[in-house]
């Protein structure tokens, strides 16, 4: 090999590898380092290419077309871009569980604009926390499907508390919200409605219980929004004379000659309005009052001329 001088004008010697760059192993003798270039690629053959951690300004990994732009050590553990960052579209972002196994949470682009989480058939779930202390202390809000529903709920543990879930069109000040028994509710109160007048609008409520209004100023439908139907849970007795009608209407039975009725009621009090009418037709019969009672109410008629059929409904006032 060509003789070359090493420190203090010695002659120096060595032996090289093709491709491979020289490296000084001591102050007179040459050797082959961790590089390789074969004129089209350089390559790092083992080991780590350590770089100066760099600054904003100078990062240290950068490109020659754009010797700002590229990637520097800020402090321990954490690198910072001075760039945007972009993937081709069928890449993906993946963290794995440890070194070995591969990865189980996946970011992928789905199409122009849209963000996918997905990993073959397994459900996903995204957590937005509002404080984290650790694992077993926390406030969170999740969206995940399970593989069979779709879910948007609130979730905390140990310290964290439970917390509502609200929907806004504006800026807060207004909003629905789920609280944390499950119980759907507005703020303002009575500012917001379900569905428009003639358009956008719900088809049918179905109801395992009541409808509390507000009792000084609520109404059941209006000049432009009325009821076309009303169907009320009833019973119609084949029984003459009194009988026991647990429902808000039916229809009794009263004796030829006969002058009156009771009807044992579990849904009337004292307070109770109850309607009664004739709903056959007799020459004589007609009501004349009815009384509620606690449990019960008596309807009163003049003498009816034969066996005759009378209707009723009970209107609440407890």
């Amino acid at each position: 090999m060509p003789g070359y001088r090493g420190s203090g004008g010695v002659l120096g010697k060595g032996s090289g590898t093709a491709n491979r760059l020289a490296r000084w192993t001591d102050a007179n003798t040459l050797g082959v380092s961790l590089l390789s270039d074969d004129a089209t690629n350089v390559t790092l053959v083992s080991g780590q290419l350590l770089i100066p951690s760099g600054s904003v300004t100078i990062p240290g990994w950068a490109f020659s077309a754009e010797v700002g732009l590229g990637v520097y050590r800020r402090a321990a553990g954490f690198q910072t871009l001075t760039g945007s960052l972009g993937f081709q579209s069928t890449a993906t972002i993946g963290w794995q569980p440890d070194s070995t196994s591969a990865a189980d949470v996946v970011l992928a682009r789905d199409q122009a604009d849209v963000m996918a989480q997905r990993r073959g058939t397994n459900g996903q779930t995204y957590r937005l926390y509002g404080t984290f202390t650790d694992a077993s202390n926390f406030e969170r809000l999740l969206f995940n499907h399970d593989g069979v529903s779709g879910w948007v709920r609130t979730g905390n543990a140990g310290t964290g508390s439970a917390r509502p879930l609200s929907f806004s069109a504006d800026d807060g000040t207004t909003y629905w919200r789920i609280n944390t028994v499950n119980a759907l509710i507005v703020s303002p109160d009575n500012a917001h409605d379900i569905g428009a007048s003639g358009a956008t609008r719900p088809r049918d409520l179905y109801m395992g219980r009541d409808i509390l209004p507000n009792t000084t100023v609520s109404k059941l439908g209006g000049a432009s929004n009325l009821w076309a139907q009303l169907y009320m849970d009833f019973t119609n007795t084949l029984t003459v004379g009194a009988v026991t009608i647990n429902k808000p209407t039916g229809r009794v039975r009263i004796a030829a000659s006969g002058t009156s009725v009771v009807v044992t009621n579990s849904l009337v009090t004292a307070a109770s309005h109850v309607s009664a009418w004739m709903s056959n037709a007799d020459t004589t019969g007609r009501v004349t009052s009815v009384v509620p009672a606690a449990g019960s109410f008596t309807i009163n008629t003049v003498a009816v001329t034969a066996e005759a059929t009378f209707d009723f409904m009970v209107f609440n006032a407890d």
